[in-house]
């Protein structure tokens, strides 16, 4: 049987997924175990708590198009959008930014909508979701023009909180 050799490369994001599957895991932990005063909100209520919450998530969705749309206008070549000649490097990488972060967005507002519909008492866990997909996004983003490697942890930091949340609560669901 053939073995695995795995790149430095792999071997730096194995290990930064690992970093940030811990760091999450320790922020949802933190947030969930605060013990506050607040009144437990009702449904509505956390849902409201929610949506506007997630203004900040969706704020990265508008910036990456806003970028693509900045990086159209001030370029010949990109001009056309896709109708156009061909596409400079700086509008693919926006692009592929754009097109992850759509993908990031969409299990990150679920999850959170989730968790509204399942616990009682979601605030500072949502607080500490949307924080981590912050820094995540921003590494990302920074990351990107880099390398892989650069970008992974950023990546990872914004998907895991996600998948995780999504994990609990169908747990909650099924055992809750």
């Amino acid at each position: 049987m053939k073995r695995l050799r795995l790149t430095d490369d792999q071997l730096i994001v194995a290990l930064g997924t690992s970093c940030a599957m811990l760091m999450s895991s320790a922020t949802l932990n933190w947030a969930s175990s605060i013990d506050y005063d607040a009144p437990i909100l009702t449904f509505s209520e956390r849902l409201q708590f929610v949506l506007r919450a997630d203004l900040m998530v969706t704020l990265w969705l508008v910036a990456a198009i806003g970028n693509l749309a900045r990086l159209r206008f001030f370029s010949q070549w990109d001009f056309g959008g896709a109708a156009g000649d061909g596409d400079s490097k700086h509008k693919v990488r926006a692009n592929a930014v754009l097109q992850d972060t759509l993908e990031q967005v969409v299990p990150a507002v679920t999850a959170h909508l989730v968790l509204a519909a399942t616990l009682n008492r979601i605030e500072m866990v949502v607080r500490g979701l949307i924080g981590l997909f912050v820094i995540g996004r921003l590494l990302f983003m920074l990351g990107y023009r880099h390398s892989a490697t650069a970008r992974f942890f950023g990546f990872v930091l914004t998907f895991y909180p996600s998948a995780l949340t999504l994990l609990v609560c169908g747990l909650a669901m099924v055992f809750g």
